[in-house]
């Protein structure tokens, strides 16, 4: 096994981005890909309606590569 070695959860992120929703307004919460830009959980973020925050145009043309609507992207 290489190191760093990171393993994920995907239904528990989808699990907490749900709850979040239910706390705030779901439009106001955003995923700031700085924390961690892995393409299964920008994946798993999406699949649940997921809202992006960005800080270069790599992060930006990651998340359009799978399919986010730049509606859901602030930088």
């Amino acid at each position: 096994m290489q190191t760093p070695y990171y393993e994920f959860d995907l239904n528990k992120v989808q699990e907490n981005l749900q709850i979040l929703h239910t706390a705030v307004q779901p439009d106001s919460l955003f995923y700031a890909l700085k924390a961690n830009s892995e393409m299964e959980i920008l994946n798993a973020l999406k699949d649940c309606n997921g809202n992006f925050e960005i800080a270069s145009i790599g992060e930006y043309l990651k998340l359009k590569k799978i399919g986010v609507n730049s509606y859901n992207i602030i930088c």
